[in-house]
């Protein structure tokens, strides 16, 4: 049987492949979240977190606590454009741990943010002039999750993206749970 003769998608059809299609990726990230969660100790983490995240950082005062990062090193990690000398910054890495804590972690934060922890300058190198990065913060302020130890940078900026992300995963992993349901009811309504 012809996909496009079947009962299912005689009515609304581009609207059921829409729900269909948000329905396969929505498995595909649930399921990229439960292995990255396995990965790193519990298969629940990975759809724990977007959970924490969004309640420490809609309830500041009661789940954030203010703390200092110790960087040990930062990065710009960079995209190519569709030219090899197109390059976009795309974010930075900081790599790290907790002022009294030997723990490593790592933040990253969206933009090129490499002049909050080094400064630059131009120098004369044989006979050409070049960058140098000198360090300029050893430490910065962070907030942790209580929840869950996330860090957080001290940023407006980064507070709402990082606010906006968990709410994204939250509607991926609720959708999971809605989209089927919907489907079921249109594929009894196309079947009277």
């Amino acid at each position: 049987m012809n996909i496009k003769n079947h009962p299912f998608f005689t009515k609304y059809r581009n609207f059921k492949y829409l729900l269909l299609f948000h329905l396969f990726v929505s498995l595909f990230i649930v399921i990229s979240g439960l292995v990255g969660g396995y990965n790193n100790g519990g298969p629940l983490l990975g759809l724990k977190k977007p959970f924490e995240n969004y309640i420490a950082l809609s309830n500041p005062e009661k789940y954030l606590k203010s703390d200092f990062f110790v960087v040990d090193t930062a990065f710009i990690e960079e995209t190519s454009g569709r030219k090899p000398s197109d390059t976009k910054s795309k974010y930075t890495v900081i790599r790290g741990n907790l002022l009294h804590s030997n723990i490593k972690k790592e933040i990253i934060w969206q933009g090129n943010n490499i002049y909050t922890f080094y400064k630059g300058r131009l120098a004369l190198n044989n006979d050409n002039f070049n960058y140098v990065y000198t360090r300029k913060a050893k430490s910065i302020k962070v907030w942790r999750n209580k929840l869950n130890d996330a860090l957080f940078v001290d940023n407006k900026k980064h507070m709402e993206d990082q606010k906006f992300n968990a709410v994204s995963h939250l509607y991926i992993q609720f959708s999971l749970l809605l989209l089927p349901i919907v489907l079921l009811i249109l594929k009894k309504k196309s079947e009277v």
